[in-house]
């Protein structure tokens, strides 16, 4: 079963570089032509598709399947913003501005707020750099309990 939830960490990771990619070349295209942001909320149903189906084709539709779907998920968005911001031209720890709306916007906002809030707790500067480290670690935290889950139920 270990093998089993390192490939979905790594379908995962694949998924995540390809939307990354597609959603990076599309804010540029928008952006060259003055049109709308991308719909956020569309995007995020669609990679929550995307990982339920993949794990359902490996697992069958099961308990492990749903955990799979989420360690793929995570996977997917650890590695989707580092694309993103390549494809943009941003620094990698770019988690966009502090106030923003739509779909896995709010997780970017909300990932402002935890760091922020944890700046204020440690007394430091609180830095661009403080929010991708806080979503890095909350992520990576995620993403080895729910291998945890996966290794136990699959037991």
């Amino acid at each position: 079963m270990i093998f089993a939830a390192l490939c979905f960490i790594v379908i995962g990771a694949l998924a995540g570089l390809v939307f990354g990619g597609l959603e990076g070349h599309e804010v540029v295209a928008r952006r060259s032509t003055g049109g709308k942001k991308l719909p956020h909320a569309w995007l995020l149903l669609a990679r929550v598709f995307v990982c339920l189906f993949v794990a359902v084709a490996i697992e069958g539709w099961t308990q492990l399947s749903l955990i799979g779907a989420a360690i793929s998920f995570v996977s997917l968005a650890m590695i989707h913003r580092l694309e993103l911001n390549h494809v943009l031209g941003k620094q990698f720890f770019y988690m966009g501005p502090v106030e923003r709306s739509g779909g896995d916007s709010v997780y970017d906002s909300f990932m402002w707020g935890v760091s922020k809030w944890w700046a204020f707790v440690t007394r430091e500067e609180h830095r661009p750099q403080s929010v991708f480290t806080t979503a890095v670690v909350i992520e990576g935290v995620a993403l080895l309990f729910l291998v945890a889950v996966f290794l136990g139920q699959s037991a």
